[in-house]
């Protein structure tokens, strides 16, 4: 097992590659989505250098496994090749450890009914905190999808649109972006403008949006993010883009959506269920302190 530099798309492809073979392997609930690589990569981490916060493991298979780091919270997250036995997790969980925590204290997200990766964590020192905080959740795609009528235009971005979404973006969820760097992270491996959704009233305004993202292996779509502007909340924004965003994927051949959110949050967690979204699995937080 050999740590390697990461190099951006082929890294991101091969790594996308393994997290499709450990969904077909041990369930769609029960690891990241091709799509959460790319988006927390580029989008989550906008603010790294991506060789600084991704490590990449390779064995005589290839790709084995990657981890991305977040820097403020000494933490990271692994996708993994599903062969991976103990010895060879307890290499990449070490080598990702000592990425997010220099100094030893560091923390990392399981879905708590993965127990191979939890024994690995676990056995490396990692000890769960409580209570667990996201819900991955999905449900099959009907064949049609019936888009409710609404009073927004429905329709994919391009690159023209980059001031309307950073207003948007910041009006669903706060911080801090420029023109300049949305406009970056639109050029970045993954991203397809066409998956980026908007719903823009009569005055040009966007009133929300959503990216979708595909596993063509499994024929599972993936929302992250989805988010309507503050001015716009209880117009049906967010349902009419799901809806579409589910209309785009069957059409793009996927037969099954997920979606992630907070625990702690019931809006999400009706809204979700009242689009037919049933819990898959739920994601926990595990600690490892600075002594081990």
């Amino acid at each position: 097992m050999e740590q390697i530099p990461f190099n951006g798309a082929e890294h991101l492809t091969e790594a996308q590659r393994v997290a499709s073979e450990a969904a077909t392997t041990l369930g769609r609930g029960m690891s990241l989505h091709p799509g959460d690589l790319a988006h927390r990569i580029y989008n989550g981490l906008r603010a790294y250098d991506p060789r600084d916060v991704v490590g990449v493991w390779r064995d005589d298979e290839g790709l084995a496994a990657m981890s991305i780091t977040w820097p403020k919270w000494s933490a990271f997250d692994l996708c993994v090749r599903p062969n991976l036995d103990g010895a060879a997790l307890g290499v990449v969980i070490e080598g990702a450890a000592g990425l997010a925590g220099p100094d030893g204290r560091c923390e990392t997200d399981v879905v708590v009914s993965d127990v191979r990766l939890v024994a690995a964590i676990e056995a490396a020192g990692f000890v769960r905190k409580q209570p667990d905080h996201t819900a991955v959740t999905g449900r099959d795609i009907p064949d049609p999808v019936v888009v409710p009528e609404t009073e927004f235009t429905l329709r994919s971005v391009d690159f023209d649109d980059v001031a309307e979404l950073i207003e948007v973006h910041m009006g669903a969820f706060g911080g801090e972006r420029t023109v300049e760097g949305y406009a970056d992270r639109m050029t970045k491996p993954g991203y397809d403008p066409d998956r980026e959704l908007v719903a823009v009233d009569d005055d040009g305004r966007f009133a929300g949006f959503a990216i979708i993202w595909f596993d063509d292996v499994n024929r599972v779509g993936y929302f992250e993010p989805v988010g309507v502007h503050s001015d716009f909340h209880r117009r049906g924004v967010g349902r009419a883009l799901m809806w579409e965003g589910m209309r785009r994927m069957r059409g793009a051949g996927m037969t099954y959506a997920t979606v992630m959110h907070e625990l702690d949050d019931p809006r999400s967690s009706a809204f979700y269920t009242s689009l037919g979204f049933e819990r898959l699995s739920v994601v926990g937080r595990w600690e490892r302190s600075a002594t081990g």
